[in-house]
């Protein structure tokens, strides 16, 4: 500047605090144990939202604010866990071909998520890993993913 004055640093907002949803105040004084608890018993976050009178985005972004990180990773591997036992518990009761289709999907649907959300307990994990390391500085891995359920039939056939 000509007065010899610098413009002050630009500032990077914090991503959590980049968005805050505007209906959040819903849930002011809400104990995000007891958000936590249902979540872990596997009902979705858009069913609690519903039952506050909030968003979604709202109860997500509160539970980042206001529960322990470690807790809420915990609360979340138990609420895929639930899911996914929910989803077995509908194929076996399944009254008709419709429904058991609908129930199949739902499982899929959970066992992706569980898959990404928390590859250490639900990844697939590899059989074979080969890695071939060459004089000139080149490498080479190779690595080979068996699906378990194959691999548990073949060996009981035999």
């Amino acid at each position: 500047m000509a007065d010899g004055s610098t413009l002050p640093a630009p500032t990077t907002p914090d991503p959590a605090q980049a968005f805050v949803p505007s209906d959040i105040h819903g849930l002011r004084g809400v104990d995000p144990q007891v958000i936590m608890q249902r979540v872990a018993e596997g009902e979705l976050l858009r069913e609690i939202a519903k039952d506050y009178g909030v968003s979604r985005s709202a109860v997500s972004h509160y539970i980042a604010q206001h529960a322990p990180k470690e807790q809420w990773a915990q609360v979340r591997e138990t609420s895929i866990a639930a899911r996914l036992e929910q989803s077995a518990e509908d194929m076996e009761r399944a009254p008709d071909q419709l429904t058991l289709a609908r129930a199949r999907e739902s499982a899929r649907l959970w066992m992706w998520r569980a898959e990404r959300e928390l590859p250490h307990l639900y990844g697939a994990k590899p059989s074979t890993a080969i890695q071939v390391n060459g004089s000139d500085g080149m490498s080479v891995q190779i690595v080979s993913y068996a699906n378990n359920g194959a691999a548990q039939q073949s060996e009981s056939s035999n």
